[in-house]
């Protein structure tokens, strides 16, 4: 039931992004004990632009996690959908959003763990803040959180890079992210700005640590595309 709802929600999403502006975005990341892959679109609202600071959005996404309890170790597979209305701050450096929605998600667990505040299928409130600077000036930052209400689920990252000629930047990435059932941390070394044609892209390659767990090896990569009207 859920593939065929986050199915149906980007059809619907693909005939009006295409007659309006949007921006799509999607990415993944792999690392021993977690993966994610996420796609969505970012529109306003009809007869609005993206530069009135108001939107709206959906994603899908794909998360793999693994984590220890007792002796087993568990294997966490979640696939979900978030609809969210945001609205964009514009400042003198850069600009500010915040967004609010919901997301329906669902989570199987091998073997099961009924402790687990997100296995099943869930319906919850998510709330999101987001921060990425202007393009002029030496130094490029950009920060993003989630919180999944009721799940206990947050995300945090953070990025700061120095700007090349070419306008790329490079530098250091943090993030950390997961529910209490198991927290991963990361520390990579990142690029963005890539300009292949009209896609944005970025790339990361470090380490992750998963707590009680192992560090090792983690990479990702990041695609934006700006569509105008």
């Amino acid at each position: 039931m859920l593939k065929q709802l986050a199915c149906a929600s980007l059809l619907l999403a693909l005939p009006l992004s295409a007659r309006a502006e949007s921006v799509w975005i999607g990415g993944m990341s792999f690392a021993e004990s977690t993966g994610v892959g996420y796609l969505g679109v970012v529109m306003p609202f009809p007869g609005r632009r993206l530069s009135d600071g108001w939107s709206q959005s959906v994603f899908v996404d794909y998360v793999h996690y693994e984590y220890d309890l007792g002796s087993d170790r568990v294997v966490g597979r979640a696939k979900g959908i978030k609809y969210s209305i945001g609205r964009e701050f514009e400042l003198d450096s850069g600009f500010l959003g915040a967004s609010a929605g919901v997301s329906l998600s669902r989570t199987d667990l091998s073997p099961d763990d009924p402790n687990n505040l997100s296995r099943g299928t869930r319906t919850r409130p998510v709330v999101e803040m987001q921060w990425r600077s202007k393009d002029q000036g030496d130094w490029s930052t950009r920060a993003y959180g989630q919180y999944v209400v009721g799940a206990r689920r947050s995300l945090i990252s953070g990025f700061v890079g120095k700007r090349l000629d070419n306008s790329m930047a490079i530098g250091p990435q943090v993030s950390t992210n997961g529910d209490p059932s198991y927290r991963v941390h990361g520390l990579a070394l990142a690029v963005s700005g890539w300009k292949i044609g009209k896609v944005d892209v970025g790339a990361n390659v470090g380490a992750e640590h998963s707590e009680g767990g192992k560090t090792g090896p983690a990479w990702g990569i990041t695609l934006v595309m700006y569509r105008p009207d």
